[in-house]
């Protein structure tokens, strides 16, 4: 669907694939929401932005967020390519919160395009009273459609600001604030439908290339707390994963009984990416050098993740071996990677 209107204003593509923006309480002896509108409902919703852009949009699926698949990631990679190969000046994707950050990030791996491509959710469903999806939508093209995004990759806009993919997490599982990037801020805001940039993003952005047909993500994440059973680090890699994402307290930091399993795993040939359960800060270099601490772990081969947060550590592993990186420059990459 294309809105008619002045041809010299930009192309904005718009992909939807499902969530709270989407959802309705369609049946009334079952409570709570389910997916209900596509993308031209979406855009139906928000008329006044005909005066902004010339809208192609397409339902690529209609899901709730934690079922969205890899599959479902490179189909919309693909449509938002073909916007881009037809002249659009951005790209909007509307998707489910809960897992929006992870969409965005695994996006921001492998879109190699300088317009930018944008995803946006809702915390209301679209037929609550203030629902949030509109706004968070009509915001999302005017960023996607404004030049001073070009090269940023991909950015997620909801409540009136735009992140980094890399840097944003859901904080809080209510609010339509959720949406933060704790040790950086937002990007830019949008104030009076302009589009203001607070800080540029560090320009050390890496695209990966995957094959025609990358194997499913295999790489599950192990959080560690007090005493934690050094025997589920070895259940994992009795598996064969591809790899191990360990969420760590502080910088980065196991309990000292946990060492020998780290140790059989890491001799097994299975990476393990150690990332900070903080939502903030980032996991260390040299600040302790105890057992188990980063110092301790980096000596033995285990990688470190910086500012990035386990479930996004685990797809930057995964897009990295899928593209042919050899687990000698995983430490590397990551250390370049970081925010």
């Amino acid at each position: 669907m294309s809105t008619k209107a002045n041809a010299t204003l930009p192309r904005v593509g718009v992909g939807a694939l499902g969530g709270t923006i989407a959802m309705a309480e369609v049946h009334s002896e079952v409570k709570g929401a389910q997916p209900a509108f596509g993308a031209e409902q979406l855009i139906s919703a928000i008329p006044a932005i005909k005066n902004h852009a010339l809208i192609d949009a397409e339902t690529i699926a209609n899901v709730a967020s934690p079922s969205v698949t890899i599959e479902h990631i490179l189909e919309a990679k693909r449509f938002a390519e073909g916007c881009v190969e037809e002249g659009a000046a951005g790209v909007v994707l509307t998707h489910g919160t809960d897992t929006l950050e992870e969409t965005a990030f695994l996006l921001d791996l492998l879109w190699a395009h300088s317009q930018p491509l944008i995803v946006t959710g809702a915390m209301r469903t679209a037929t609550a009273v203030s629902a949030d999806g509109p706004a968070n939508l009509y915001n999302s093209i005017l960023a996607a459609a404004d030049p001073t995004l070009r090269d940023f990759g991909v950015c997620v806009c909801l409540d009136d600001a735009i992140f980094q993919a890399k840097s944003v997490t859901k904080t809080d599982a209510n609010t339509t604030w959720t949406f933060q990037s704790p040790s950086w801020g937002p990007i830019a805001r949008i104030l009076e439908e302009n589009i203001r940039t607070v800080h540029q993003p560090r320009p050390n952005r890496q695209t990966f290339v995957l094959p025609e047909r990358p194997e499913p993500i295999d790489i599950p994440i192990l959080e560690i707390g007090i005493d934690t059973n050094p025997a589920y680090l070895s259940l994992l890699a009795a598996a064969s994963p591809q790899g191990i994402v360990l969420s760590c307290p502080g910088m980065g930091h196991i309990p000292e009984r946990m060492i020998p399993a780290l140790e059989q795993v890491l001799q097994q040939g299975i990476p393990v990416v150690v990332a900070t359960r903080s939502p903030g800060g980032s996991t260390g270099t040299h600040t302790y050098s105890y057992p188990g601490a980063e110092v301790d772990l980096i000596d033995r081969g285990a990688i470190l993740a910086g500012f990035i947060s386990a479930r996004k550590a685990r797809l930057l592993l995964w897009a990295a071996l899928q593209s042919g990186t050899t687990n000698a420059k995983l430490a590397a990459l990551f250390k370049a990677i970081d925010v």
